[in-house]
Formats: C-alpha cells, structure tokens, sequence
C-alpha cells in the first residue's frame, strides 16, 4: 500500500519481492485501489514504505477488516500509525536499519567537511596553489566540537561512529532521557 508506487520497487527490491511473494501478491495499491479491491480487503498485512497512506482509525476496519500488521520499510511512523495501534495492529518499522546509511553518510560528510574538502575542491577548479593553502587550515576530525541535533536512531548512531575520532561531540535533544 503506497501513493507513490515507484517507492515500493526502490525500497523492496527483486530479491526482497520474491521473499514476499509467497505471503503478499505482486499488485501495488493506492489508497483509492485498495478501496476498490476485493483481493486488498483480504489483507491480513500491509507492506508499505514513504508514500504510506494515512487512514482515520474508522476507514481501517471498512478497507481492511482482516489487518493484523502493518510493516514500513522506511523510518518514523508517526505520521500514520495512531489509527493502527488503536486498533491493536501492529506497526514494525525499519528505522533503526535505515538509521545505518544515514549516520554512515553523515559521518562522512562530517569528515569531508572538517578537512576543508567542499571548499578546497571549488578553490581547486581556480587555482590548485590556493587550494592547497586552503586545505592546510583544517584540523580535520582531530579536537573539534561537533554539534548533534537530535539523538533518534540517526544520532545515536552518528555519536557512536563519532567515538573513533579525538573530537567533542554535543548533543541537544528536548525528546531524548537524561542518561542518552
């Protein structure tokens, strides 16, 4: 179930599809689709990723009688899954591994950043000796501070990958426990 199919192929691929096949049919579903679908009222799970649907907690039981769970290849759920949980579906999401690229991309650009490169590759292009000068005045990772908004899964995981480097790592999170 998605409003932007094309979400469905990026996120479940062949390899993931296939698995799934023998537990959930082929056929992708908007909203309006599922409505209209007597094989998508049978659903005892829906697959969903970015593009979920919201439904309103009384919509659920007329489109989807048989729901027992709703499994959401992609981070948060909280822009849809009030309605589910009041109704006793279980909702899985998948945001603690989509967490992984995430932070691993942050940290790289981190990286990438402290040692000057987005600035040093544009000097680059004009003149190599400017940017060699340039690159000299990064400290790279080594003792600077660094700034995390949010400790969800993401910055969780960036503080963690953090811990490599000699650097100071502050973090803000009005949501996050004290001991995090």
């Amino acid at each position: 179930l998605c409003e932007k199919k094309g979400n469905i192929a990026y996120v479940y691929g062949p390899r993931e599809r296939q698995r799934l096949a023998p537990y959930a049919g082929e056929a992708v579903y908007s909203l309006e689709e599922a409505a209209r679908s007597p094989e998508a009222r049978q659903a005892e799970a829906i697959f969903s990723t970015w593009g979920m649907p919201h439904l309103e907690e009384a919509e659920i039981p007329r489109l989807f009688p048989n729901l027992r769970a709703v499994f959401y290849a992609a981070g948060s759920v909280q822009h849809f899954a009030a309605p589910f949980l009041n109704r006793n579906i279980a909702v899985f999401s998948a945001w603690q591994a989509n967490a992984v690229p995430v932070a691993e991309y942050t940290v790289a650009q981190m990286a990438l950043a402290a040692k000057g490169y987005f600035r040093v590759q544009a000097l680059c292009r004009q003149s190599r000796q400017d940017a060699a000068r340039a690159a000299g005045s990064y400290p790279g990772m080594y003792e600077i501070k660094i700034g995390l908004l949010g400790m969800g899964a993401v910055g969780r995981r960036v503080a963690d990958m953090l811990r490599a480097y000699e650097c100071t790592v502050l973090a803000c999170d009005p949501y996050a426990p004290a001991e995090v």
